[in-house]
């Protein structure tokens, strides 16, 4: 954690303000036998605490909807059977 000095108000006087950041990083298996890891850059977000906290709650929620067609993405392109839904079945 770090602090930095906000002007509330804009009228030149500072206060002291606690600010945080989160990363989140989805490591994936490479797309291609002896290819290369894949990383996905899911969030970055600095600010105050709070701000941060609530970002970070909201990529949970919106992973759970979405990793199932991530998971079916890399099966498909590993030759793999997938058992995940696609758009409109």
């Amino acid at each position: 954690m770090t602090t930095q000095f906000v002007d509330v108000g804009g009228d030149g006087e500072f206060v002291i303000a606690p600010r945080v950041t989160a990363r989140a990083v989805l490591p994936l298996p490479p797309l291609r036998a002896g290819g290369d890891p894949v990383e996905l850059d899911l969030l970055y977000v600095s600010g105050p605490p709070a701000v941060v906290a609530a970002a970070v709650d909201r990529l949970g929620d919106y992973l759970a909807e979405v990793m199932p067609g991530i998971v079916g993405f890399f099966r498909q392109h590993a030759g793999e059977p997938t058992s995940a839904p696609r758009e409109g079945e």
